[in-house]
């Protein structure tokens, strides 16, 4: 029964040009995302090595399914696409986004002090068009949005190049970005006028260039045959592993062993994505996953609320200090953000259902 149940979803999601173990994947980093911040994996080897490599995971995905977007479309005018991509982005991400804020303003105002006030109204602008520093994690909602505005161009120049020439140039852009930080930091603050009150890393986290290499290597798994022969997981497997133990002997070089973080996480990617397929057996929690991969993008909004909030208010107390509150904490966010996510499918259904 449960291979029926599992099958029937694979041939359908294929069907709409969805990846049945992308979005297996995808639910399993937004789950990672979660653990990030809720914290009760940190000081281990699984929260270094996988639980926070969970976002670049995300970004090797993005890359894959925004390659595949316009490689379905490709016998069509490419200005019709053009607006298709845009139109069809801020549907899906900028109208959640807004809805995600409106809350979060909301609850700004409500709990201001005079200690913790609000923003300043002028930034109200400014969360709306994706830059808000002063939200919660909503950096990588200002990363994503950037990777947007530039992909139809990066992934015209990524055909262009090829794998090997693009791949190698964002490798090394990566790089560059990790060893050049300090030049990275002053370029971003002097661009955004220092507006980002945690200062410092924020403006790294989303300066687009570092997050090159695991977008374009998405572009390009995207039109190879990584769900075919066993060569794929056995080597990505080998390079993950001979990178973690390199990366394990550099704790006096922590530029260079960020850099090769991010070079492994394309490998661990592919090394994941093989190993999605554990749940064509289990399809219970196989369609559970998957709806948290297709909603994805919604959860991370919806923690990010929950996450600002409860933080604002201080009803855990130190997370540092109890392991078990912080897993009681994992599961607020959860329940918090899926919560929310319903809630928005239940509004989207009221609007659209006939009189």
């Amino acid at each position: 029964m449960e291979d029926k149940l599992t099958t029937g979803r694979a041939v359908a999601d294929r069907t709409n040009s969805r990846t049945l173990e992308i979005d297996w994947l995808k639910g399993l980093a937004i789950i990672g995302v979660i653990l990030i911040h809720a914290a009760p994996l940190r000081g281990t080897v699984v929260h270094e090595y996988l639980v926070n490599r969970a976002v670049p995971v995300f970004l090797v995905l993005f890359g894959m399914n925004a390659a595949s977007w316009w490689q379905h479309r490709s016998g069509e005018p490419f200005m019709a696409n053009l607006r298709q991509w845009y139109v069809s982005r801020f549907h899906r991400l900028a109208l959640p986004w807004w809805s995600a804020l409106a809350l979060w303003w909301l609850f700004s105002f409500a709990y201001a002090t005079s200690t913790t006030p609000p923003p300043a109204p002028r930034f109200l602008v400014a969360t709306f068009l994706g830059y808000a520093p002063w939200v919660g994690t909503s950096w990588f909602v200002t990363l994503v949005i950037q990777f947007i505005v530039v992909f139809p161009l990066l992934y015209w120049l990524l055909l262009r190049l090829g794998p090997v020439v693009g791949a190698a140039l964002a490798g090394l852009v990566t790089v560059a970005s990790h060893l050049l930080v300090l030049h990275v930091l002053g370029f971003m603050q002097a661009l955004l006028l220092h507006s980002a009150p945690e200062g410092g890393f924020y403006y790294m986290h989303i300066f687009g260039l570092q997050h090159l290499w695991p977008v374009a290597c998405g572009v390009y798994l995207a039109s190879a045959n990584w769900q075919d022969g066993p060569r794929w997981p056995g080597a990505a497997a080998a390079v993950w592993l001979v990178g973690v133990l390199l990366h394990s002997t550099m704790a006096d070089s922590k530029l260079t062993a960020a850099a090769l973080m991010h070079l492994l996480d394309v490998p661990l990617t592919v090394l994941l994505l093989r190993g999605m397929a554990i749940f064509k057996r289990m399809a219970r929690g196989g369609n559970l996953l998957a709806w948290c991969g297709e909603h994805s993008w919604g959860i991370y909004l919806g923690q990010m609320v929950v996450h600002t909030s409860l933080l604002a208010v201080n009803w855990w107390g130190p997370l540092e200090e109890v392991v078990l509150r912080r897993w009681a904490y994992a599961a607020a966010l959860t329940v918090g953000s899926v919560g929310l996510v319903v809630m928005g499918n239940a509004l989207r259904q009221l609007r659209t259902a006939p009189d």
